[in-house]
């Protein structure tokens, strides 16, 4: 992100041999104007959906805040130490919804699970089990002399600070406030009834656990495929449910009548924000009561 030297300041490739000079120009294309750290951190502030800038090229354990010019976003760098030397760490990054307006970048350091003390010197390498080679790698980073363990002084250039290891990062949630009405189930899903009768569909339609805002007005739209077997009194019905929470599911009971004349089957269809749930229902023929002499 700082290297600001042009290519074309080597040789281009088409006037050396790339064998004897491997570092020269084999891009026709012009490389100015070089794009920088700056100018990335310019153009990632313009797209406030970003919310980290995950890397570890660096080799260390670091986490800087960038917060957009105009302070209403902006996004978090999270930088990891490396397996090549030390501290030879993972981190494992998670993003929570907190439910506030607020997410939470959880950032975890994983130590591997190799043991302290390597194999002695001298020791051949052909019997090493896995956990000689992961503790004896360990050791080597350690002694790593570019940035691991005591390379910069009295910093710790790999390890970082207790903030830059093991951390929760907060950040305003840039997504727009939305519901996702992503589920529909009725119950029960078939069921034998006779005519004259009625029972009642239990329809349940839930609010999404990742939406970020209640669920407002559903229509619930319900239809018979058998003009003699009624939702509501009719063959097609309609109920709003007020509001759904994320992550909640809210329950409506309608009453399903079959008419004395009813025949045959009726597919009841429900419907919300697009979903779709069925429910059969078989009519049984009403038994004619005999009259006694």
């Amino acid at each position: 992100m700082t290297a600001d030297v042009p290519d074309e300041n080597a040789k281009s490739c088409t006037v050396v041999d790339p064998k004897e000079a491997p570092g020269c120009d084999g891009d026709p294309r012009q490389s100015t104007p070089i794009h920088l750290g700056d100018d990335v951190v310019t153009m990632l502030h313009k797209y406030p959906n970003v919310v980290a800038w995950v890397a570890g090229h660096s080799h260390e354990n670091e986490i800087t805040p960038y917060p957009a010019p105009d302070g209403q976003s902006g996004f978090w760098s999270v930088r990891t130490a490396a397996l090549a030397d030390w501290p030879k760490q993972n981190r494992l990054v998670q993003i929570f919804d907190d439910r506030d307006g607020n997410l939470s970048i959880f950032g975890t350091v994983i130590d591997q699970a190799a043991g302290v003390d390597a194999p002695a010197d001298g020791t051949s390498a052909a019997n090493m089990s896995t956990d000689d080679l992961a503790s004896l790698s360990r050791v080597i980073g350690y002694n790593e002399n570019q940035t691991g363990a005591e390379a910069c002084g009295s910093i710790k250039c790999g390890e970082g600070t207790p903030g830059d290891r093991n951390v929760e990062l907060l950040i305003k949630d840039p997504r727009k406030p939305q519901a996702i009405v992503n589920k529909v189930t009725v119950g029960p899903k078939k069921r034998k009834l006779k005519a004259g009768k009625k029972f009642k569909l239990t329809i349940k339609v839930t609010n999404f656990i990742t939406a970020t805002a209640d669920a407002k007005k559903v229509k619930v739209s319900i239809k018979s495929s058998n003009k003699r077997v009624k939702v509501k009194g009719k063959k097609k019905a309609k109920v709003v449910i007020a509001k759904i929470q994320p992550g909640k599911t809210a329950t409506v009971k309608v009453p399903v009548r079959a008419l004395g004349k009813a025949r045959g089957k009726a597919k009841i269809t429900v419907t919300a924000a697009g979903k779709k749930a069925v429910a059969n229902v078989k009519v049984i023929k009403k038994k004619k009561k005999h009259k006694r002499h």
